[in-house]
């Protein structure tokens, strides 16, 4: 926490990261080799405190060839405000082989759900 009771943003980038690799290691069925290749569009709309409740969802936007890329927001509950916290536009992560080399996933696009 910092001096003004808030989470350090550094602490809520690292459980984006981990909620994205928990979603990406589900979908590549592997617990080894999705790394992350680009993360982007990092918006922080108001601190979180100590005492909130939170929660992160990760959001599949696309599917590339070796990668895929998901949308991650953070909710707080019983917030009076429903649009997320934090949010993070796009974190990529690439299907590796034990060398390091990216390979096809085999992941179709057609998992991508699109909401109106």
């Amino acid at each position: 926490m910092n001096a003004a009771g808030a989470l350090f943003g550094g602490v809520i980038l690292a459980w984006i990261d981990e909620a994205a690799a928990i979603a990406a290691r589900k979908l590549f069925h592997t617990t080894n080799f999705a790394t992350v290749a680009i993360t982007g569009g990092i918006y922080f709309r108001r601190p979180i405190f100590l005492g909130d409740l939170v929660s992160l969802q990760s959001t599949l936007v696309r599917v590339g060839r070796t990668s895929i890329a998901f949308q991650v927001d953070i909710n707080v509950f019983d917030s009076k405000d429903p649009a997320p916290v934090c949010s993070v536009q796009e974190i990529v992560f690439v299907r590796k082989d034990a060398q390091g080399t990216p390979y096809p996933h085999g992941l179709s696009p057609l998992l991508i759900t699109h909401t109106p």
